[in-house]
C-alpha cells in the first residue's frame, strides 16, 4: 500500500517536471523566407540603357548560386557593368543563356556560394528606339544548400518602353485664344501642329470636333509642308466628330496641319462655336505620357450675311494744281446682318494726287490717326497712295462715312477707289473679289492773274495722264484679311479666306 503510494507520487511529480520543461521551450522557431525583390525605372526610351537592381535576402548560406534574368526582347541585358554588391562581376562569370538574358555566377568556382544576409546583383539593359511596348522582367537565384538544391524568383519588374507624348497647338497665326468672325458659306484655314513629345513612332488619329454651323471643307485636313490630304471619316452617327489618320510620328516629329473649315447654312448667327483638335496614339502603340496636351480649342462667331455697297463723292472734280479738295467715302449695310469688323481699303491711282488727311481711324482704336501731307503710309508701285480704313461695326441699314483729302501735285487725272469687306461673308464681295466705287478728280493748271478781266484765261496745257495703275482690290483685302489675324488681339477679327491649296 505503502509503495503504490509513493509510485503514484513519483509519477505525478514527473508529469509536473515535463510539463515546466515543455512549456519553458515554447514552440519550434522557423528560419525567415529568402526573397529577391527587383527593381528599375518605370520608363526607358531609346537609344539608351536602363539599370535593373535585385535585392536578395538569405535567412542561412547557399552553395552553388547563380542568378539568371528573364529580360523581354525591348530590353535584352548587357554582359559589361554587372555588379554583385557592389563589385564587377568577373566576364567568365557571365553567359548567356539566350540573346536577351544573362546568368551570373555567384562566385570563381560552381561551387561557391552568399552568406546569409542581404546581397544586390545590378546590371543594365539596352533600350532601342523600337516601338513602344509594356515590358516585364524577372530574375531567379539558383542554389544548393545542405546539398538540396532550391531556387526564388522575383516578381515582375514592370517597364514602360518609349511611351509617346503627343501634344497639339495652335500655331501663332491661327489667333489662339481668340474669337474669329465667320460669315455664312466663308472658309476658314485653323492651322495646327501636333508633335510627338515623347518617343516611339506611334500611329496616331487626329479629331476634329466641330460646332453645330460648321463643317469640313473641300480641302479637308492637310499637311501643311506638301499639301497631301489625310484620309478623314466622321464618326458613326455624328458627322460634327471627324477622324483622321496621322499616321507613324516620330520623337520630335512637329507637322503642321491645315484644316479647312466652311460655315454652313445651319450656323446659329450671333453665337460662339468652339472647335475643338485632338491627337491620340492609336490602341497597341503605347500610352500617351501626358494627355492633359492633347488637345486645342478655337473659336469662332458666326456672323451670316452683310451686304455692302461704297460710294465716293469729290467735293470737286477739278482741282487746282497744288490745291486740295475733299472726298467724302462711304459705306453701307443693307444687311440682312450686321457687318462687324468692317475695313475698307481706299487707293489714289497715279501720282496726280496724294493723300493729305483722313478723318476716319487708319488703325486700332488705341491708336490714334497720324495721316500727313505725304500720304497714308503705303504707296503702290506705279505711283498713287493708299490707305486702310477701319470703319468699325455697321448695322443693318446703318452706313458710316469719312473724308478724306487730296492735294493735286501734278497735272493730269486720277482716281479715287474704295472696296469694304466686314466678318459677315457679303455677296456683293464673294471670296473677297469686291467691285470698288471709283471717280476720277482732275488736277489742272492754277489760274494765271490778268490786267484785263475780260481777257482770255490761258487754257490748261495738261500733261499726258500717267499710267493708270489697277490693283487688284479682292488680293489687296485678302492681304488685308491677314494682316488682322496677325493682329487680333487689340479688335476683333475678321477670318482670313483660304486662298490655295496649303501654305508654304
Amino acid at each position: 500500500m505503502f509503495a503504490r503510494a509513493r509510485l503514484a507520487g513519483l509519477v505525478t511529480s514527473c508529469s509536473v517536471l515535463l510539463g515546466a520543461l515543455l512549456v519553458s521551450a515554447g514552440p519550434a522557431q522557423s528560419l525567415p523566407p529568402d526573397t529577391i525583390t527587383g527593381s528599375a525605372p518605370a520608363t526607358a526610351h531609346g537609344p539608351g540603357t536602363i539599370t535593373f537592381s535585385y535585392d536578395i535576402e538569405l535567412a542561412a548560406p547557399v552553395d552553388s548560386a547563380s542568378i539568371t534574368t528573364q529580360q523581354p526582347a525591348e530590353l535584352p541585358a548587357n554582359t559589361t557593368s554587372v555588379l554583385l554588391d557592389g563589385t564587377p562581376v568577373p566576364a567568365a562569370q557571365i553567359s548567356r543563356p539566350d540573346p536577351r538574358d544573362i546568368t551570373v555566377q555567384v562566385g570563381a568556382l560552381p561551387t561557391d556560394g552568399l552568406a546569409a544576409g542581404s546581397h544586390t546583383l545590378s546590371f543594365t539593359a539596352a533600350v532601342s528606339t523600337g516601338p513602344a511596348a509594356s515590358t516585364t522582367s524577372q530574375a531567379t537565384l539558383n542554389y544548393t544548400r545542405t546539398a538540396v538544391p532550391g531556387s526564388i524568383s522575383s516578381a515582375n519588374v514592370p517597364v514602360a518602353v518609349n511611351q509617346p507624348d503627343l501634344a497639339v497647338s495652335l500655331t501663332p497665326d491661327s489667333g489662339e485664344d481668340q474669337v474669329g468672325l465667320l460669315g455664312t458659306g466663308r472658309d476658314l484655314d485653323l492651322l495646327v501642329d501636333v508633335a510627338n513629345l515623347g518617343y516611339g513612332t506611334p500611329a496616331s488619329t487626329l479629331t476634329v470636333n466641330l460646332p453645330t454651323g460648321l463643317a469640313l471643307g473641300s480641302a479637308g485636313v492637310s499637311r501643311d509642308a506638301t499639301g497631301n490630304q489625310l484620309s478623314c471619316t466622321p464618326a458613326s452617327g455624328n458627322p460634327q466628330l471627324i477622324h483622321c489618320a496621322l499616321g507613324q510620328l516620330l520623337h520630335s516629329g512637329d507637322p503642321t496641319l491645315d484644316i479647312d473649315l466652311t460655315s454652313t447654312a445651319a450656323a446659329p448667327i450671333g453665337q460662339v462655336g468652339t472647335v475643338t483638335v485632338s491627337a491620340n496614339p492609336d490602341a497597341g502603340q503605347g500610352s500617351d505620357q501626358n494627355p492633359t496636351n492633347n488637345s486645342v480649342s478655337a473659336r469662332v462667331q458666326f456672323t451670316g450675311l452683310a451686304r455692302l455697297s461704297y460710294t465716293v463723292t469729290p467735293a470737286k472734280t477739278s482741282v487746282a494744281l497744288g490745291s486740295r479738295t475733299t472726298v467724302t467715302l462711304t459705306i453701307h449695310n443693307s444687311g440682312p446682318q450686321p457687318a462687324p469688323s468692317t475695313l475698307a481699303f481706299t487707293v489714289l491711282i497715279g501720282s496726280t494726287f496724294s493723300i493729305a488727311g483722313f478723318t476716319g481711324r487708319t488703325g486700332p482704336p488705341a491708336e490714334p490717326v497720324t495721316v500727313g501731307s505725304s500720304g497714308s503710309g503705303g504707296t503702290p508701285s506705279g505711283g498713287g497712295a493708299e490707305l486702310l480704313w477701319f470703319a468699325g461695326d455697321i448695322p443693318v441699314g446703318g452706313s458710316v462715312s469719312a473724308v478724306l483729302t487730296v492735294q493735286a501735285q501734278a497735272l493730269g487725272t486720277g482716281k479715287v477707289g474704295i472696296a469694304a469687306f466686314s466678318g459677315a461673308s457679303d455677296p456683293n464681295c464673294p471670296n473677297f473679289d469686291c467691285n470698288p466705287a471709283t471717280v476720277a478728280i482732275r488736277a489742272v493748271p492754277a489760274p494765271v492773274p490778268v490786267p484785263d478781266s475780260t481777257g482770255p484765261i490761258l487754257a490748261a496745257t495738261g500733261q499726258a495722264s500717267p499710267a493708270t495703275l489697277w490693283l487688284s482690290f479682292g488680293l489687296l483685302l485678302a492681304g488685308f484679311g491677314l494682316l488682322i489675324l496677325g493682329r487680333r488681339p487689340a479688335y476683333q477679327p475678321v477670318v482670313a479666306p483660304r486662298r490655295g491649296s496649303h501654305r508654304r
